[in-house]
């Protein structure tokens, strides 16, 4: 089932444990409605694929009870190590250490898989679809949620500030910034089937959280290091976001997409 694999890390998130348990928060809604989607039933095998804390593996376990299985797959040891003492391998989840693009299950070996915000920081997104295509079943569901950081919108009185971090983020400070929007594409390419689409807007007025999950430290160093941005000007910014979040005045979003599909 689970087969023996050297590992060769290509890709790197920049998530953190503070990171992962706000968006599990904010993101609860979305999450309930893609465990549903992957439909599942007792004694299947699933992998939750970028499995961060393990909390979402958790969830899955329940659905498919004592007579399944489902694997905790995540790049970052410091994750799969801390399974141990959190209470995820209590609740039956199998961690692997492992690449999104070089999966160590055998051909057709699991019923689902599901990965949510991993293929934003994976360095070849279709070779990790394509994997996710041969290790399921012939009738396997998958399904993938991702943002689109081409949608990031911010309430600012400095939008070309606004306008440049955007831009970093599909090209520069994520791998792969457009991933929400290219979803059906990779599945058509690694040949999927019965394809659909869910979108939902993610929005806050609470700048220290938009700060933590649209990433927005990583996207300003970027912009500084690229020489698009000074520091005076990101200076302005935080400032310009911290006044208007002090007022009651601060405003961001951003659209993530849901795709289910069938092998």
């Amino acid at each position: 089932m689970v087969k023996s694999a050297a590992l060769s890390p290509t890709y790197a998130g920049h998530a953190s444990f503070d990171y992962l348990h706000d968006a599990q928060n904010v993101l609860e809604h979305v999450k309930r409605r893609s465990f549903a989607a992957l439909a599942l039933r007792g004694g299947e095998r699933v992998a939750d694929v970028g499995a961060g804390t393990g909390v979402d593996a958790v969830a899955l376990a329940r659905l498919v009870g004592p007579t399944g299985r489902v694997y905790a797959v995540d790049n970052d040891a410091e994750f799969t190590a801390a399974y141990v003492t959190t209470g995820v391998l209590d609740a039956g989840v199998y961690p692997l250490h492992a690449d999104a693009q070089d999966l160590p299950f055998e051909d057709e070996a699991l019923d689902a898989v599901r990965a949510e915000r991993l293929l934003l920081h994976v360095s070849n997104a279709l070779s990790a679809v394509r994997q996710f295509h041969r290790v399921l079943k012939p009738g396997g569901r998958v399904v993938l949620l991702e943002s689109d950081f081409a949608s990031l919108s911010v309430n600012t009185s400095l939008p070309h500030v606004e306008r440049v971090l955007r831009s970093v983020a599909v090209t520069d400070a994520l791998r792969n910034g457009m991933a929400g929007r290219r979803l059906t594409e990779y599945l058509q390419d690694a040949s999927f089937r019965d394809v659909s689409v869910e979108s939902f807007a993610f929005s806050t007025r609470d700048e220290r959280l938009a700060r933590r999950l649209l990433v927005f430290d990583a996207l300003e160093r970027s912009a500084r290091d690229a020489g698009r941005l000074t520091h005076a000007e990101v200076f302005a910014w935080r400032e310009d976001l911290r006044a208007r979040h002090d007022g009651g005045r601060f405003f961001a979003s951003i659209t993530m997409h849901m795709v289910t599909a069938r092998r």
